[in-house]
């Protein structure tokens, strides 16, 4: 990603597409967003494209977080009611010995 990056400059100023730096042999950059890309670029809506893969991957995010939040939440819950049972049985067992 960096070296791809760091040749953004040098491509955009010899004229290059924008679509054209993104392809890689690595496929740092998923096909979806390279066509999109150049779809964009051919019909002059650059601007109006990138704002919307903005969005989508700003959607994909939000559902991941999302469903992260919905497993982590009874991990969470499970591990403080361990902690006060464990509390109320070290507080609780010595008063009945």
């Amino acid at each position: 990603m960096k070296r791809v990056a760091s040749q953004f400059e040098k491509g955009i100023t010899e004229g290059k597409t924008i679509a054209s730096l993104l392809v890689t042999e690595d496929k740092t950059f998923p096909s979806l967003i390279v066509q999109t890309i150049k779809t964009g670029e051919k019909t002059g809506t650059l601007d109006t494209v990138l704002v919307e893969i903005a969005e989508y991957y700003e959607a994909e995010l939000e559902d991941g977080l999302k469903d992260f939040m919905t497993i982590l939440e009874p991990v969470i819950m499970l591990f403080i009611g361990a902690a006060v049972g464990a509390m109320v049985i070290l507080i609780i067992a010595p008063i009945y010995s």
